[in-house]
């Protein structure tokens, strides 16, 4: 399953959730069609970690003004340790939207992630 499904769900939920997508790719386009479709959701109370592991560069122009819950880091992610910062920064930090995410979370992978 691709990044599709997940842009529908994002959709759907955007006004009652907050929604963590956590998404590993090695295709550049896949990056690329995300980004151009996100705008057009205007999903301001989600958090976006995108992690690239292809070698074709990414599409600077695409990466540049990118919302500050969108990040793209281009290494893999270390899911046994970011899923569990994720659940321990809802839970734990009272985070309800981007506004206050990188203030409250005290969680090393996720401050990693965010700089």
């Amino acid at each position: 399953i691709g990044i599709t499904p997940a842009l529908s769900v994002i959709e759907a939920h955007k006004e009652s959730r907050t929604i963590f997508l956590v998404w590993s790719t090695r295709d550049a386009s896949m990056v690329e069609f995300f980004l151009e479709h996100y705008n057009h959701l205007d999903h301001k109370h989600g958090f976006n970690f995108i992690f690239y592991t292809g070698t074709q560069p990414l599409n600077l122009a695409l990466l540049e003004g990118l919302p500050s819950n969108v990040k793209i880091t281009q290494s893999r992610p270390n899911l046994d340790i970011l899923i569990p910062d994720i659940i321990h920064a809802i839970e734990f930090s009272g985070m309800k939207s981007q506004d206050n995410f990188p203030s409250c979370c005290k969680c090393q992978a996720i401050h990693d992630i965010m700089e």
